[in-house]
């Protein structure tokens, strides 16, 4: 259900990423949290637990640009998680050296967001990455979990 209803929420026309590079598609994930909630909450959460029971998942966060409410979604139905984000090169949540963390973003297309959040937090064990879609399929980096793969 959640890939028919993000096909509603392609947007045509010239954007920028948060790469800097240009894009005549934009994927409007934010809108969609706003308006099916409990949708999107249900299948990420779905793929955060398969992941979570996996790598003993303790803490769960992403880049403020997409990651951080979607990170939010996850830590109102799972409120024993650590929470963070990233902005602007520094970490905003508290984090232990121990925490099993993943990252979640909401789309990926060249990996620059989540890798400037895993700089950020490069002290701590990150053990894979989750995002809703991946524009890059096949063709992204190892430790990418997608919901959707374009």
């Amino acid at each position: 259900m959640l890939k028919d209803l993000i096909l509603q929420y392609i947007e045509h026309g010239d954007f920028t990423l948060h790469s800097g590079k240009k894009s005549d598609t934009y994927y409007n994930i934010k809108k969609l949290c706003m308006d099916y909630p409990n949708v999107v909450a249900d299948e990420l959460c779905y793929h955060f637990e398969t992941l979570e029971k996996v790598y003993n998942v303790t803490a769960v966060g992403g880049p403020a640009t997409g990651g951080a409410l979607l990170a939010l979604i996850i830590k109102m139905r799972k409120p024993y998680l650590k929470s963070f984000f990233t902005k602007d090169g520094k970490l905003f949540g508290t984090l232990d050296k121990d925490d099993n963390i993943i990252i979640i973003d909401d789309v990926y297309t060249t990996g620059d967001s989540i890798n400037e959040c895993r700089k950020i937090i490069k002290d701590y064990n990150v053990v894979i990455d989750l995002v809703i879609v991946n524009r890059n399929y096949p063709y992204s980096i190892y430790g990418v979990h997608s919901i959707i793969n374009i």
